[in-house]
């Protein structure tokens, strides 16, 4: 009896699955939302617990860290503010390992506003600037591997390289690479400093992941506010130059 009262059971919840009916999307239909000040409920309590923080963010990010002497721009093959960061990242990785850098590369991508403007320059801008926390390496790759290197830089127009090396861009392919005004040597090894996001792979760079990496332990952003710092401590303004170290011909 217990045995046919549970088959039943059983039964009975088969039977409703079987019979519950079965939905499939039929359409999908698309808008905007406009968002405003207006549709959000404040919370005067969590206002009131976060006031003292947002004084303290506020006070970091609204510190003038450096000045520059004229506006910067983003731009392909090359730019004043592609080459500016790019001979920072140079610099930062020799100081900080104590060995010679061959050269600096940045992807395009990573450079998150299309101007730095002209004057004051606050911690909050650099942050805009490079919002992301990726740290710098060096990478020990060979002739042939830079040269694939350049090949993808290249094809994209061009990236931020800092002034040790000069690639010509012909029909999206590299020519004439030199490194400190030599040839290219396939064979030699070269030190190269980089984000630890395109040593590891990112922006289709997967043929560097076996790579020697040596880490800086330094932050992207962290070298480009100290540089910043630093002439402003000597009251210099932060100045670039375009040196036709990346050429479409």
């Amino acid at each position: 009896m217990r045995f046919f009262k549970n088959s039943l059971i059983a039964l009975s919840f088969f039977l409703l699955i079987g019979c519950k009916p079965t939905y499939h999307l039929a359409t999908i239909k698309t808008g905007y939302t406009t968002i405003s000040d207006s549709m959000s409920a404040g919370d005067a309590g969590m206002d009131s617990l976060l006031v003292p923080y947002r004084k303290v963010l506020d006070a970091q990010m609204n510190e003038i860290v450096g000045h520059t002497s004229e506006l910067m721009g983003k731009a392909k093959p090359e730019s004043k503010l592609t080459n500016l960061l790019a001979d920072i990242l140079r610099e930062a990785a020799e100081t900080a390992n104590g060995q010679k850098v061959d050269f600096a590369i940045l992807n395009y991508g990573g450079i998150r506003l299309p101007t730095l403007p002209k004057g004051e320059i606050t911690m909050g801008k650099l942050y805009e600037l490079c919002p992301f926390d990726n740290q710098l390496v060096v990478v020990k790759l060979d002739g042939s591997q830079v040269i694939q290197m350049m090949g993808m830089i290249a094809s994209s127009g061009g990236w931020p390289v800092s002034k040790e090396l000069r690639l010509e861009i012909s029909k999206k392919k590299p020519v004439n690479i030199t490194i400190n005004n030599v040839l290219i040597d396939n064979k030699k090894q070269y030190l190269v400093a980089m984000p630890d996001y395109v040593a590891n792979g990112g922006d289709n760079f997967s043929f560097l992941t076996n790579s020697i990496q040596v880490a800086t332990g330094i932050y992207l952003r962290d070298a480009i506010i100290d540089y910043f710092k630093n002439l402003e401590k000597q009251n210099i303004p932060v100045t670039s130059t375009v040196d036709g170290r990346i050429k479409e011909i």
